[in-house]
Order: C-alpha cells, then sequence, then structure tokens
C-alpha cells in the first residue's frame, strides 16, 4: 500500500522523515531499519530526499520525503552552508511524502 501527500512543515524534511517513522516504530513493533535500505539523504540542486524504513514480522515500512522544488531552495543557500542554514532554508519549504508498505514475504 502506498499512501502520499504533500504540505509545508514547519521542520526540514529530514526531521519530518525523522519523525513518521518514528510514529511508526512506536505504534508497531517495527524496528528501524534505515541504515540498511535506504541512501544517505541528499540536497542538491536537481533532488532533495530523506528516506527512512522499518520492519516488523510482517511489513516493511518506507518513508521517502522530498522537496518537488529544491533548486528554489538551494539557490538561496551561500556556497559552503553550514547545516544550521540548510536547516532554516528548508523549513517550511513546501514537501512530498510518501509512505509505502508492503507485506514481508512468508518463511
Amino acid at each position: 500500500m502506498r499512501q502520499c501527500w504533500t504540505g509545508s512543515p514547519e521542520t526540514p524534511f529530514v526531521q519530518e522523515a525523522d519523525a513518521i517513522i518514528g510514529i511508526i516504530t512506536a505504534s508497531t513493533d517495527a524496528e528501524e531499519i534505515t541504515e540498511f535500505i535506504c541512501v544517505d539523504d541528499v540536497i542538491i540542486d536537481t533532488v532533495a530526499f530523506a528516506c527512512r524504513a522499518a520492519y516488523d514480522d510482517e511489513v516493511m515500512y518506507r518513508v521517502v520525503v522530498s522537496l518537488p522544488d529544491p533548486e528554489s531552495v538551494v539557490s538561496g543557500l551561500p556556497d559552503a552552508p553550514t547545516e544550521e542554514e540548510i536547516a532554516e532554508a528548508v523549513s517550511g519549504a513546501p514537501v512530498q511524502v510518501v509512505v509505502q508498505t508492503e507485506k514481508t514475504p512468508e518463511e
């Protein structure tokens, strides 16, 4: 199953991804496995996304939060931005959220 929505959260998109996977793991028996499933978070002028994943005996959960227009955010940053400058630039920026669940194969 896949659910998608858009919004403009007050927090950076990376924190939104963390919050969503946190809700999933707190509400289920799933254990976060992001480091094994997802690539590192990315923010460049052509793509910006954060992926998170969790797994339990029955379901694999994947969360991807992305910026639909990363160039508008990146173009306003200095050449060597600090983490704080990046966080400030992406806070409130429109995001797309995809939460996907897949039934895990039975043994």
